[in-house]
């Protein structure tokens, strides 16, 4: 949804303890999401937001109901899934030797981008 010549990625990054309950925090989540051209999320909060478990079925309704073009679904050791539009696939997780994990999502892009260098 290219809005003023500008692409807007959103990453919910959801922490429940720091909302007063898992409905309210669902509830503002889904507020951005139809503004988003670009989704980065868990596994874990692609479950919680959409309440699907199957990768294929939940990104499509994620297209649909919200017009995101690209979802980025991280699944830890396992990688990435993702869709573009009507297209799916994924990108198997690559062995590193953590250091610090903090803001380790926040780099997934950058990285993703290097490997297809």
């Amino acid at each position: 949804m290219l809005r003023n010549g500008v692409i807007v990625s959103y990453v919910p990054n959801l922490r429940l303890p720091l909302w007063s309950s898992s409905e309210e925090a669902k509830n503002m989540i889904v507020i951005g999401l139809p503004y988003a051209d670009v989704l980065k999320i868990s596994e874990e909060e692609f479950q919680f937001i959409t309440a699907y478990i199957d990768l294929e079925k939940g990104t499509d309704y994620l297209y649909k109901e919200y017009g995101i073009s690209l979802v980025f679904v991280t699944r830890g050791k396992q990688g990435c899934f993702y869709r573009i539009k009507d297209f799916t696939g994924s990108k198997e997780g690559i062995k590193v030797a953590a250091v610090v994990t903090t803001g380790a999502g926040d780099d997934f892009s950058w990285w993703s981008s290097l490997q297809d260098s």
